[in-house]
C-alpha cells in the first residue's frame, strides 16, 4: 500500500477513501493513468483521485470532502477565522448541488484532469476564466500554487522513480555540476506530460540540453537528434529558456566548443 505523504503546504492528511491511503504522486495527479472509466459511449483511464471522485457520485458531499480534505479543503464556505480552508467564496444560492459542484470542479482543475473528459465523465466544465465567476476562495488559490509547484518539482526531488529522467540528470550533472533543482529558474520547470499551454516535456528539455553540454554536437547535429530546431532556439535564448542564465552560459560554451572544433 503506498505511503501517506504531505499535501503540499500542509500535514500529513487524515483523510482515507475505501481504497486505502494516497501517495504523494497520487495526490499531485502524476500517477499513471490506470483506472478504468467506462459509460454507454466511452471509455477512459484516469489517475487514482479523479476516479475516486467519480466513484464518491456527483452529490455524494461526505465522501468529496474526504478527497478535498487531502488538500486541507473543504467543500463549506470560506470565512478567514471560522473556516479558513473553505474551498468557497460566500454566494447568493448555496445549495448541495452547487456546493458538490464546485467541489468536484476545484478538484479536477487542480489535477489538470482535460476538459474532455471533465465534460464527458464527470459532467463538470471548467476553464481557468470561470473561476473568479465561481468564487473559489484564497485557501483553494494557496493550495492551487502549492499542488502546481510540488507536481513541478516532484521528477526532479523523485528522479529514480523515472529511469529516463534520472538518467539525463546523471549525464547533466557529471558534465557540468549543476544538480537537477540548480537547471530551472523558479516556477518554470517544464511538465511532466504535455500540456495545451507547453508541448516539450521536461524530459525533452532535459535531453537536448544534455546534448547541448556535450561539447562534441554542433546546432544542426543537436537539432537533428532532438527532432526540433526550436527548442533548441528556445533553451539558448535566456527570455524563453526556462534554465537559469548560468545553465545556459554554460551550454553556450559548450556549443562554442562543438562548433569550432566542427570548423578546423
Amino acid at each position: 500500500m503506498p505511503e501517506k505523504s504531505k499535501p503540499p503546504g500542509g500535514r500529513a492528511p487524515d483523510a482515507r477513501i475505501e481504497g486505502g491511503r494516497f501517495s504523494e504522486e497520487e495526490i499531485l495527479g502524476l500517477d499513471k493513468p490506470s483506472y478504468e472509466l467506462r459509460t454507454h459511449e466511452e471509455s477512459e483511464f484516469v489517475q487514482r483521485v479523479p476516479y475516486e471522485l467519480y466513484k464518491a457520485g456527483s452529490l455524494n458531499l461526505e465522501k468529496i470532502n474526504r478527497l478535498l480534505a487531502l488538500y486541507e479543503l473543504n467543500s463549506r464556505t470560506y470565512d478567514e477565522r471560522d473556516n479558513p480552508l473553505g474551498l468557497a467564496m460566500p454566494l447568493e444560492t448555496r445549495t448541495q448541488a452547487i456546493e458538490a459542484g464546485m467541489a468536484r470542479m476545484a478538484l479536477l482543475y487542480m489535477l489538470k484532469v482535460p476538459d474532455d473528459i471533465s465534460r464527458g465523465l464527470f459532467g463538470v466544465a471548467y476553464m481557468l476564466k470561470q473561476r473568479g465567476e465561481n468564487k473559489l476562495s484564497p485557501a483553494f488559490e494557496k493550495v492551487l500554487a502549492g499542488v502546481t509547484e510540488r507536481r513541478a518539482r516532484y521528477p526532479l526531488e523523485h528522479s529514480s522513480n523515472y529511469p529516463t529522467i534520472n538518467k539525463i540528470l546523471s549525464k547533466i550533472e557529471q558534465i557540468t555540476g549543476f544538480t537537477s533543482l540548480q537547471l530551472f529558474k523558479p516556477g518554470s520547470i517544464p511538465p511532466l506530460h504535455p500540456t495545451p499551454r507547453q508541448k516539450n516535456t521536461l524530459e525533452e528539455h532535459l535531453y537536448t540540453y544534455s546534448l547541448l553540454v556535450s561539447g562534441t554536437l554542433t546546432r544542426a547535429d543537436i537539432s537533428e537528434r532532438a527532432g526540433q530546431s526550436s527548442l533548441v532556439h528556445k533553451i539558448l535564448d535566456k527570455n524563453q529558456s526556462p534554465f537559469t542564465q548560468e545553465v545556459i552560459e554554460f551550454a553556450r560554451k559548450k556549443l562554442r566548443e562543438a562548433e569550432e572544433k566542427d570548423m578546423e
